[in-house]
């Protein structure tokens, strides 16, 4: 694997509610010689949720995860290939755990 990434994060707010804010994007992504091109990972941390969003344009892929910050830890996440930054009618697949 080979690029250069950006990296930002920012903050907010005391401990309660939490927000805070975490974006990684690289313009040159390659892995084994193959270029990706652009892809962007964000992570956003609201009240007691944190939301993952993975995009490569290229592609046509798209990632979102939602994970909650308590139990009963009940996960969202959607996968998709198509318009890359458009979730609109996508339904959301879901699983349960703990640990």
């Amino acid at each position: 694997m080979h690029g250069t990434w950006d990296f930002t994060a920012s903050a907010s707010g005391n401990n309660r509610p939490a927000i805070r804010d975490v974006n990684i994007e690289s313009h040159d992504f390659r892995v084994q010689q193959n270029p990706l091109g652009s892809v962007a990972i964000n992570a956003a941390l609201r009240e007691k949720r944190l939301t993952v969003e993975a995009v490569v344009p290229r592609l046509n892929i798209v990632s979102k995860v939602q994970l909650p910050t308590n139990r009963p830890f009940a996960v969202q996440w959607r996968i998709a290939h198509g318009n890359p930054r458009s979730f609109t009618g996508w339904d959301w697949k879901q699983k349960t755990g703990s640990r």
